[in-house]
């Protein structure tokens, strides 16, 4: 549905029809208008598709072939933060390139997370370079430079923040949902030989810069709102959590009531793999905090994966499932 033909259309009205005005090429001007607006819009074209609605007859003029579009990102990214929130991918990563100590002990204490490059996420389908660099193996005396022998990407789920906040101002996690705009998936690509090398002491460099894939759709949290579940809960033996990450001041006698969200991520791919079937499937359930007034939780409770069995898909491509981006 084109936005600005329904504006056209005169069949948008009051913040929403400002809102749309006010929006170019891009979604950040709409989804920085905050909750309410966006809660407007959904419902506003909600009616506007309804049968029988008074738009019906403009459905030439309002509607597009999703096969005939161009799919673009659907804002301009200034930045972006890679959270580390799946235990068991960090375990498993940490193995990868630390065997004797795969967890780092502050993993259990705060949320752990990197500031990624912004100016090279593409809308998915986007063509891949295997970047070059230093690699050294752990029985090469040397490092040697060359092309990534053992890239792969993992699946990810992007959380889209509409409502900022002022240097200083810190988000309580209560109204962490308020600044949420949507969500989407994403593909973060990784040379993982060049990472082992380059990343010790600072971290992700150029092994985390070369491109990063999102869906140009972004889910509103309104579409989720029917797959609410309980939050998962904190099992005795956890570190405790600082009171910021988890505890809220109770509001007229009603104990907070943190909750999730069920998803359920597929990894596809139709290239044909060796001693295996042509077309590789693997589903896998992620579940992640939404809070509501006076939610609680903490960083382990953000985003957690049931299951996580690397698919193999080819001789150099592979994913282990992942959270956070």
């Amino acid at each position: 549905m084109d936005l600005h033909a329904a504006l056209e259309a005169e069949l948008l009205t009051g913040v929403v029809r400002d809102a749309v005005e006010a929006t170019g090429t891009t979604l950040n001007t709409l989804l920085g208008r905050g909750t309410g607006v966006r809660r407007a819009l959904r419902q506003q074209v909600t009616a506007i598709l309804a049968k029988g609605s008074r738009a019906e007859r403009l459905s030439d003029r309002l509607l597009r072939q999703s096969a005939q579009c161009t799919p673009h990102l659907p804002c301009n990214i200034g930045d972006y933060t890679d959270f580390y929130a799946g235990i068991h991918h960090a375990t498993h990563v940490g193995r990868l390139l630390r065997p004797d100590n795969p967890l780092m002990p502050n993993y259990h204490s705060l949320p752990v997370a990197y500031h990624g490059r912004a100016s090279t996420i593409c809308p998915s389908g986007a063509p891949l370079y295997r970047p070059h660099g230093q690699r050294k193996r752990a029985s090469d005396a040397a490092p040697s430079f060359g092309p990534s022998r053992h890239l792969d990407f993992e699946l990810e789920l992007g959380i889209w923040i509409g409502v900022g906040n002022a240097i200083g101002a810190p988000v309580p996690i209560s109204q962490a949902a308020d600044h949420i705009a949507g969500y989407c998936l994403l593909n973060d690509w990784s040379a993982r030989d060049i990472q082992g090398w380059e990343y010790q002491p600072l971290g992700p460099f150029l092994a985390k810069n070369m491109l990063t894939t999102v869906s140009p759709w972004i889910v509103m949290p309104e579409a989720l709102a029917p797959f609410r579940a309980p939050a998962m809960a904190r099992r005795a033996s956890d570190v405790p959590i600082f009171p910021l990450l988890g505890r809220h001041k109770r509001s007229a006698g009603r104990r907070p009531r943190p909750y999730a969200r069920d998803i359920y991520a597929h990894a596809r791919h139709a290239r044909p793999v060796a001693s295996a079937s042509p077309y590789c499937q693997q589903q896998h359930p992620l579940s992640f905090l939404d809070t509501g007034p006076n939610g609680r939780a903490s960083h382990e409770q953000w985003l957690r994966v049931a299951a996580r069995r690397p698919v193999r898909i080819g001789y150099d491509f592979w994913t282990r499932q992942r959270t956070g981006g």
